[in-house]
């Protein structure tokens, strides 16, 4: 067990996760809690990430996200 793990999350959704830096688990952003369920859609479906093996485990977290505003787009 990870000693940042509070155990206890009240957070139902956050907008992205984050990794423990000392066990590499995916944690609540806000609490640290790592008990945490991740969904992300790929190639147009969403799917559990529980379920990806490792390659796409690790595909996932070097991702890189980026936030698209309406602003200045015309």
């Amino acid at each position: 067990m990870c000693p940042r793990d509070n155990l206890t999350c009240t957070h139902e959704i956050v907008d992205k996760l984050a990794y423990c830096p000392e066990c590499g688990e995916a944690m609540c952003p806000i609490c640290g809690c790592h008990d945490v369920s991740q969904i992300s859609r790929i190639t147009g479906y969403m799917a559990d990430v529980a379920g990806f093996n490792a390659g796409k485990a690790q595909e996932l977290k070097g991702r890189h996200r980026v936030n698209i505003s309406d602003e200045g787009m015309e």
